[in-house]
């Protein structure tokens, strides 16, 4: 199944779609990393550590990522949760096995 990494909700076509894409491909590649190297973790979580050592993103474009990279079959949600946040339960994702 193939995913798209980079969802085309505003109409951008040949060299700003490409730019696009190629950014959104890092940052999963980003995101893959911040799971190696800390283990399982809440959305909330992955995306502190990817301030740390990345550019700013929002926290939605870090659920994408999350979303894509499950799709894909390199992370996978599991059923432990944690506080997030906002003060509410959120479950936590890991490298897939």
């Amino acid at each position: 199944m193939k995913t798209e990494l980079f969802y085309n909700t505003i109409n951008l076509v040949g060299d700003d779609l490409e730019k696009h894409q190629i950014r959104n491909a890092s940052q999963e590649q980003r995101i893959l990393k911040i799971f190696n190297e800390y283990g399982e973790l809440t959305p909330a979580e992955a995306w502190r550590f990817y301030l740390q050592h990345y550019e700013d993103i929002p926290l939605t474009s870090m659920r994408r990522g999350i979303t894509s990279l499950t799709n894909l079959g390199f992370l996978e949600k599991t059923l432990n949760r944690r506080i997030g946040i906002y003060d509410t339960l959120n479950y936590t994702w890991k490298i897939a096995e």
